[in-house]
């Protein structure tokens, strides 16, 4: 990942979920999830999707893929977005330690996993649930890098996946840098707002100071 690219993510990854979300809405943008969590609560992603979907087979001839092969080729720095199938198992320990060795950012699955004990230990995870069954007989892995849907978000190979404890959003590639423009506003009001608390100032100058957030950025 470039130098620059790199130095985006970082921001992201240090503001927050809210402060993106909030950000994301003034420009119009809808791309957060609503039932995928992380495993563990300090656990923070920011990468371009490598997107793959995964379908339950109708006459069992659809060509499916490894997906040990699957995480080869990623990039370091992505993140692993694996939608279709949110009732399937679609992960475990050995794919985790596997994705590590590669580099891969963090993974986020429209689905369950099992081995969360051992996955805690070697990178970030965010999912439906937990499962301890022990192989997916439902659902098949048909495709890699193509746009797909992940809890209802509409989410093209490439675009930016943040997550942390609030959950996961997605954000297009080619508005990156206006949400970042606004999330950098809204970071400042936030730690205005703080600050304005801790030193207990009268609540009408508090909500002033949240007011700035809903006034775009220019």
């Amino acid at each position: 990942m470039e130098k620059e690219m790199q130095k985006k993510m970082e921001f992201l990854k240090s503001v927050g979920t809210g402060v993106i979300s909030d950000a994301m809405t003034l420009l119009g943008i809808d791309g957060w999830t609503t039932h995928v969590f992380p495993i563990e609560k300090n656990m923070k992603i920011a990468g371009p999707a490598f997107t793959t979907r995964s379908v339950i087979p109708v006459n069992g001839k659809e060509k499916t893929l490894g997906a040990y092969g699957v995480i080869d080729s990623c990039q370091p720095g992505e993140v692993i977005v694996r939608a279709g199938t949110p009732e399937g198992r679609l992960f475990g320990g050995n794919m985790a330690l596997m994705a590590k060795n590669k580099g891969v950012e963090g993974v986020v699955i429209d689905g369950k996993s099992r081995d969360l004990n051992d996955i805690e230990d070697v990178m970030p995870l965010f999912l439906r649930s937990a499962t301890v069954k022990p192989s997916d007989t439902t659902s098949k892995l048909v495709e890699i890098q193509v746009p797909v849907v992940f809890d209802g978000v509409h989410v093209n190979p490439g675009d930016i996946v943040v997550g942390d404890r609030d959950g996961v959003l997605f954000i297009p590639a080619d508005r990156l840098d206006d949400v970042i423009y606004q999330a950098e506003m809204i970071a400042e009001v936030e730690k205005e707002a703080t600050e304005a608390l801790n030193q207990h100032l009268p609540v009408a100058d508090v909500v002033a100071i949240i007011k700035k957030k809903s006034a775009m950025r220019q």
